[in-house]
């Protein structure tokens, strides 16, 4: 990449600062960038058009950033799915991006969580901001190092901070002005192909997520969890190396990857014949690579739409059409590599591997055994590999992008394309080889190096013991309060297709869906399933295990009693950092033995959560699923407390009652009409005649749930009553 490009990068991302934080480089062309009389040839040029593509036409331009001392406010009220919410302005806490190594759940709270009052900005910020920007540009401002180096600094500190427009944050103000900025540099050297839409939307999607990640999860092989954990980072980062892969073959700087998240990616390109000839074939390249590489288990689709200066300002549009395109391209996967000009091409189904005089591999079951695990276990070289960096995954703090797959060390290293490998290390120094991009994991403070280094969230957490080596299920299982089971628990945000496509949109002129502000609320939805899912993880939920979390979805293994603490705080979470009554989640849980194979137990909790999103009191939607129950979230987390309460009581209830009423439960649901208010009444009678054998706690509980049956709720309570007891029967197993 060239010097000029580089400084263009650097002066887009800094460029909406206060003066003395983006002029205190010594290297005169960053300098020169900001004053058009001074500039370098077409400098000034872009971003003088840079100016005029992302801001609002209808807002002047703020010469003085003085705007930068009022508070940014919460996105989430200028989301609006249905007409007729009402969501009180919020703010966002003058705070820097906190780690995801909590030390202080309340700390964590006041710095994470949207407020209702606007706070002042303290002065500590601002110093840290510019003492973290001073020394990210000690690498020079034509150096390709220091991009990454600003973006991590922006990533911690302007997350907080308001841009021109007081919803609209700095992060993605400058993420995007820098993308357009090299954008528009390279229009310069090649007319567009299209004058009046000079940039590409690029969208990467991909497929095979679930498959991918369960195909290793036979547990007929050893160290599974080693193998879940290599695989769901796999997941995590394959997405973003062929965003990296596009725009490395363009040569342009990373900025021009607008986001990552949930397996998905947008990039804005400049929109000239050269990006359309080498994004056709390169994307060839990364089809066969993927092929090759994952088996047709995981596929990618890429998508395209051309944008003008105006969808930058207005981009519900071109997003909604780009997700339009990008189903049109999902229906023909791997389209360039096993079709051709006239046909199938057969050859492109076989495998180059031989399994003559090899065993299958016992973990996926795909490749021919090329080695045997500890456990003796023989697995193929992927497997294995997944096996070797699971084991290192739970100590490391930092993941290397290497020049060179070639360098990577094996043991500590996994291979996401050919060409693109990632090392994970616990100390910067055990890098081997050069990168071109370091990821701190959920840390966001830049150390006194020269590294090209940025932060990032990423849900990693896993239960280990004294020494540090990761539990297996079987032992985390042995630590649930009663029946020694697991729950996994699968949630997602509701309506999220809609909530991007539509969600910032009005049908009158205050249009809300600038690119800047979509971006921002991926962002933040995301930062929730990653940073804030690891932290409270490592807090409080010590035992509970991330397969996956990012995006707009989750999904866990823990104990099961903690696993429904969790899930309860989770939701509680959720509601207060969006406070918004249109975004809600639904989750599925299923209970399981620790030897029960994961992909089985994935596939029950993600029934249960389909049943939360299509039935239930709610009609569908913001509910729990369990125990083939649907609850609203109001009545789950009551049920839950509850539940915590009577366990944490002195007394117990015998088993042969709760079954029972477990059967009026299930004769009420099944016999709708006059059978199913006979069991009703043998509900009643039966509590009747035992209540004065049970616990003041147990009969005080059964007694409101009996009444609020009686009221007209009999259908949810029977829900309740069959999730309450179930919930019991488990915690009172082993119990004297």
């Amino acid at each position: 990449m060239e010097a000029d490009l580089v400084r263009v990068t650097v002066a887009a991302l800094t460029h909406g600062l206060p003066a003395p934080m983006r002029l205190q480089a010594e290297d005169a062309p960053l300098r020169a960038a900001f004053h058009a009389d001074t500039a370098p040839e077409g400098c000034s040029a872009t971003l003088g058009t840079l100016a005029r593509a992302v801001h609002d036409p209808a807002v002047p331009r703020v010469a003085n950033p003085g705007h930068l001392s009022e508070p940014l406010r919460s996105i989430w009220p200028r989301v609006e799915l249905e007409p007729g919410a009402v969501v009180s302005a919020r703010f966002v806490p003058f705070a820097p991006a906190i780690s995801g190594r909590w030390i202080d759940e309340e700390i964590a709270h006041a710095a994470f969580m949207p407020v209702d009052t606007a706070p002042q900005v303290p002065t500590t910020l601002w110093q840290g901001f510019e003492s973290d920007l001073r020394l990210a540009l000690q690498t020079g401002c034509a150096n390709p190092v220091t991009i990454p180096r600003i973006q991590g600094v922006l990533r911690r500190w302007a997350a907080a901070l308001p841009a021109h427009q007081s919803d609209e944050p700095l992060l993605e103000h400058l993420g995007l002005s820098a993308a357009v900025a090299s954008a528009l540099w390279r229009l310069n050297e090649s007319s567009s192909v299209d004058s009046a839409r000079p940039f590409l939307l690029v969208l990467i999607d991909l497929g095979g997520i679930q498959r991918y990640l369960f195909a290793t999860a036979n547990t007929a092989a050893g160290g599974i969890a080693r193998r879940l954990r290599a695989r769901s980072l796999t997941l995590a980062l394959v997405a973003e190396a062929l965003g990296h892969a596009l725009v490395r073959a363009l040569d342009l700087p990373l900025t021009s990857i607008l986001a990552t998240t949930g397996g998905h990616s947008y990039l804005l390109l400049p929109h000239t014949t050269r990006t359309l000839q080498t994004i056709h074939q390169t994307w060839r390249t990364l089809e066969r690579d993927l092929w090759q590489q994952y088996g047709g288990v995981l596929t990618a689709t890429l998508a395209t739409y051309p944008i003008g200066a105006g969808d930058l300002a207005s981009a519900g549009g071109a997003l909604h059409e780009l997700a339009r395109l990008r189903a049109e391209e999902k229906l023909h996967p791997l389209g360039h590599t096993v079709r051709g000009p006239d046909g199938w091409q057969e050859g492109a189904w076989l495998s180059s591997e031989s399994f003559v005089g090899r065993d299958v591999c016992s973990a996926c079951g795909t490749r021919p055994a090329s080695t045997t695990l500890r456990e003796g276990d023989p697995v193929c070289e992927a497997c294995a590999g997944d096996y070797r960096l699971g084991a290192i995954l739970p100590r490391s703090r930092f993941l290397a992008w290497l020049e060179s797959a070639g360098e990577a060390d094996p043991d500590s290293s996994i291979t996401i394309l050919p060409g693109y490998a990632i090392q994970a290390v616990r100390e910067l120094p055990s890098i081997q080889g050069a990168s071109y991009l370091i990821q701190s994991l959920n840390d966001f403070a830049l150390p006194p190096s020269v590294l090209p280094i940025a932060g990032r969230y990423i849900a990693t957490h896993v239960p280990i013991d004294g020494e540090g080596v990761a539990r297996d299920f079987g032992a985390i299982a042995r630590d649930a309060q009663g029946a020694p089971l697991l729950a996994v628990v699968k949630a997602d945000v509701d309506r999220l297709g809609a909530l991007f496509a539509w969600g910032l949109r009005r049908d009158d002129a205050g249009t809300a869906d600038t690119l800047a502000r979509s971006l921002a609320l991926s962002r933040v939805v995301d930062t929730f399933f990653t940073g804030w899912v690891q932290g409270l993880l490592s807090y409080g939920y010590h035992n509970c295990y991330t397969i996956y979390s990012g995006g707009d979805d989750l999904l866990l293994v823990g104990p099961w009693d903690e696993a429904l603490r969790l899930l309860a705080t989770l939701q509680k979470d959720f509601r207060q950092y969006t406070a918004h009554p249109q975004i809600t989640l639904s989750a599925g849980v299923a209970i399981i033995r620790s030897n029960t194979p994961i992909a089985d137990a994935a596939r029950v909790a993600d029934e249960q959560e389909a049943l939360a999103k299509e039935s239930g009191p709610t009609g569908g939607r913001n509910q729990l699923a369990i125990f083939d129950q649907v609850l609203s979230w109001d009545r789950a987390l009551v049920l839950i407390n509850r539940w915590q309460g009577l366990i944490g009581s002195q007394g117990r209830i015998p088993g042969s009652i709760l079954h029972r009423w477990l059967g009026y439960a299930a004769a009420y649901q099944q016999h709708p009409g006059a059978a199913g208010l006979r069991a009703l009444t043998h509900f009643a009678y039966d509590f009747a005649r035992n209540s004065r054998d049970l616990p003041q706690d147990y009969r005080e509980e059964w007694q409101r749930m009996l009444s609020s049956a009686m009221d007209g709720r009999a259908t949810e309570c029977m829900a309740e009553l069959a999730v309450l007891a179930r919930l019991l029967l488990l915690s009172q197993r082993g119990r004297e």
